[in-house]
């Protein structure tokens, strides 16, 4: 019995030896840019992987390398944008246009810290830069889907709290962020994440409340519909 054990276990050593040994990556290592300050990447609906990166120069600026999926060789020439302003990017996504929004924040200093939201078109021939100057902060967390009228917009998490809603056309940030209505003022709502439910049209958002002494925590989950000012 003790050398049918040995012999069983191992086969199963061979197998978990074997299916580790499927496990691959592929890697590019980009040296385009001179001062690189903050990179994300976007796998488009057209298959493709799309490389951003901002550096920290005068002007600063925005390149794009776009790869394919399995090898990550570059498909074309890689192009790059000059900026306004700095730009340090927190992520990214691809709307409904089939166009990439960068989300972020430019001044890293605490107190002129300003969120930033930029649009590129799909053929990566055109930049649009929007400062949210209304407010202080950056967009940490961002997603496109639909308002309740049925227009295309982005919504943002500012400062890792509230709810931002932007017209995805005219592409300026509202003013007034989307509070929860389900809690009390005396609550802190912290929100971390928000999606785009695309089945039944409505957004989705996450994080945690604390009361007003803050001597509770409690995680939530909110589908809310939003209402632009379209």
């Amino acid at each position: 019995m003790k050398k049918l054990h040995i012999t069983i276990a191992l086969v199963l050593w061979g197998f978990a030896q074997t299916a580790g040994a499927q496990n691959m990556y592929r890697n590019y290592l980009s040296n385009m840019v001179q001062f690189p300050e903050s990179s994300i990447s976007v796998v488009h609906s057209n298959g493709n992987v799309y490389f951003f990166q901002s550096w920290k120069l005068t002007p600063w600026g925005i390149s794009v390398s776009e790869l394919d999926n399995t090898y990550l060789t570059p498909t074309g020439n890689d192009k790059y944008f000059s900026l306004n302003s700095e730009f340090y990017i927190k992520g990214a996504f691809e709307d409904f246009n089939g166009n990439f929004v960068l989300y972020g924040y430019q001044n890293p200093q605490y107190t002129l810290k300003n969120p930033v939201l930029i649009v590129i078109d799909q053929s990566v021939q055109t930049l649009n830069y929007y400062p949210f100057n209304q407010s202080w902060g950056e967009f940490t967390e961002g997603c496109a889907g639909y308002d309740y009228a049925g227009n295309h917009v982005y919504v943002f998490i500012l400062n890792d709290r509230e709810l931002c809603i932007t017209d995805a056309i005219n592409v300026f940030p509202s003013a007034a962020p989307i509070f929860p209505t389900s809690y009390s003022l005396d609550i802190l709502t912290h929100y971390t994440d928000v999606s785009w439910d695309n089945t039944h049209h409505k957004f989705v958002a996450s994080g945690s409340c604390w009361g007003g002494t803050n001597s509770w925590k409690a995680p939530f989950v909110d589908v809310i519909d939003v209402y632009s000012n379209t």
